[in-house]
């Protein structure tokens, strides 16, 4: 047993570096337009992306999620769901690659976030 400790440690102290903030320079050109990104992923995935309320979003942070090197930015809002009802505000983590933008799925590198407010996304039509 004691033989299989070592690459057993050695396995679980490698998954730990495969997600998290990674030096800047690690993940590529900064994304000036992150916002604009952002709202572009907001306006396809949001049933009703006009009723936004309560809207805070990060500066971009250089992250890595697996083969995934890029920046993650989180926002916070309250938005509808289907029946019209607000949910309650609720944070999401978008990924930014040089040719891709998605949700994450998760809101792991969002607990270090400093928010603005992002008032332009509660003054536009969707």
């Amino acid at each position: 047993m004691r033989a299989l400790s070592v690459p057993l440690v050695t396995i679980a102290i490698s998954g730990c570096s495969m997600m998290g903030v990674i030096p800047a320079k690690e993940a590529g050109p900064y994304p000036e337009n992150y916002k604009e990104r952002v709202a572009g992923y907001i306006d396809q995935a949001y049933k009703d992306p006009g009723s936004l309320k309560s809207v805070s979003i990060s500066q971009p942070i250089p992250y890595r999620i697996f083969d995934d090197i890029g920046y993650i930015v989180c926002f916070k809002a309250n938005a509808k769901n289907s029946y019209g009802g607000y949910t309650g505000v609720k944070t999401q983590q978008i990924m930014l690659e040089p040719d891709n933008t998605w949700n994450t799925g998760g809101t792991n590198g969002c607990e270090q976030a400093n928010y603005q407010p992002w008032p332009e996304m509660e003054q536009r039509d969707s």
